[in-house]
């Protein structure tokens, strides 16, 4: 097979904001297989948190070409080749090699795995932001998505009243994620109310590696999700 990666910037329709950055745009690695005169075309999007950009995963492809080997439908043997390093640059060779073999025999991907053509249900992510333009926001997007997640740490203590806010425009089921904005008494004091507001889950509320997170996963009334924490299965 042959690999080619290139670099592609996407320009945000709107500001996205999170606890610890902002961007207007985004830089992601996009990765084309040739197998013949078919192509497979696969996108991975790096993120600066896990020390990874858009060359370093460029990089990754072109410097290990060689190990895809010429059998795109040896997907898990590919993979396995592959340094387990560079995460985004591995999720474009994994689309590409699923969009390779599904062209190549002749069925949608989503045949190829065995799964409906619709995919499973996702959710609207609603990014940091006052609680009246998060609540305007949320309105807007609550026709289309069937939950939403809420970016929260602002720093300015009105996270609850954020959701407060998205709450009192939609019914539906709210998740949030902090980005590891908190500390563990903000959080102990923000969860029993987020509880009250029915959010489901809490995600990365402590900064990565907090040995308070055990404290706050048996204090906290609502489940707590990690991100941030986990960066693979071993």
């Amino acid at each position: 097979m042959q690999v080619s990666a290139q670099i592609v910037t996407l320009r945000l329709a709107q500001t996205f904001r999170i606890a610890r950055e902002s961007q207007d745009t985004a830089d992601v690695v996009v990765v084309e297989l040739r197998h013949g005169d078919t192509i497979g075309y696969g996108e991975g999007a790096p993120i600066e948190r896990y020390e990874e950009s858009a060359e370093s995963a460029r990089t990754y492809v072109e410097e290990h070409a060689e190990l895809l080997g010429d059998d795109p439908f040896a997907l898990e043997e590919v993979l396995d080749r592959l340094p387990q390093r560079e995460f985004a640059a591995r999720a474009a060779i994994d689309g590409a090699l699923h969009d390779l073999v599904g062209k190549l025999a002749g069925i949608p991907v989503h045949r190829l795995l065995g799964l409906p053509a619709a995919g499973p249900p996702t959710s609207w992510t609603i990014w940091l932001g006052d609680p009246d333009d998060m609540a305007r926001r949320a309105e807007a997007a609550g026709e289309r998505f069937r939950r939403l997640k809420l970016k929260l740490g602002g720093g300015d203590g009105l996270d609850v009243e954020r959701v407060r806010a998205v709450r009192g425009v939609t019914e539906l089921p709210l998740q949030v994620d902090v980005n590891e904005w908190w500390s563990l008494d903000e959080a102990l004091e923000a969860l029993p109310q987020l509880a009250e507001l029915g959010v489901q889950y809490c995600e990365q509320p402590l900064r990565a590696g907090d040995e308070a997170g055990r404290t706050l996963k048996e204090r906290s009334p609502i489940p707590i999700y990690v991100d941030e924490d986990c960066h693979r299965l071993g």
